[in-house]
């Protein structure tokens, strides 16, 4: 068995391939993707080069190119959406929880609980509507 393998890596590297789509498959985040590429690209190189070890510095080189590439490319836009999904929160009207001050208070938006702060007191059970986002703290004014 060992002796098809040595004379069939391609084969190895198919089955890398598809394990690592499996392990995507069955994750939230980007876990094992950028490995396919470099395993089919070895599959290939396996037809005309015979030696193990170049294989694999071709499937960890290429593996790392696109680790580098998309890492750089989804943490740019994953930030850029988190900025727009709290942007969405101006104007909405949230529930105050508890007093509102300058320096510390609770609302609720939809089912979400969020840190709030308002330049005027606010009183628990008052509505207000939401006029910025900071980090994880709202600032409201009252309704």
């Amino acid at each position: 068995m060992i002796e098809f393998f040595q004379n069939n890596l391609w084969i190895m590297w198919m089955i890398a391939a598809g394990g690592f789509l499996v392990i995507e498959a069955l994750t939230v985040g980007l876990v094992s993707i950028w490995f396919v590429p470099g395993a089919i690209i070895a599959a290939i190189l396996s037809v005309w080069v015979k030696n193990f070890y170049i294989q694999l510095a071709v499937f960890l080189v290429i593996s790392g190119i696109t680790m580098f590439l998309s890492k750089k490319f989804f943490k740019k836009t994953k930030s850029e959406k988190l900025a727009e999904s709290n942007d969405l929160l101006i104007g909405k009207t949230a529930l105050a929880k508890t007093d509102i001050s300058a320096t510390d208070g609770k609302v609720i938006v939809g089912d979400v609980y969020w840190r709030a702060v308002s330049e005027n007191q606010i009183n628990e059970g008052e509505y207000v509507t939401v006029t910025a986002v900071n980090g994880n703290t709202l600032t409201v004014t009252k309704k």
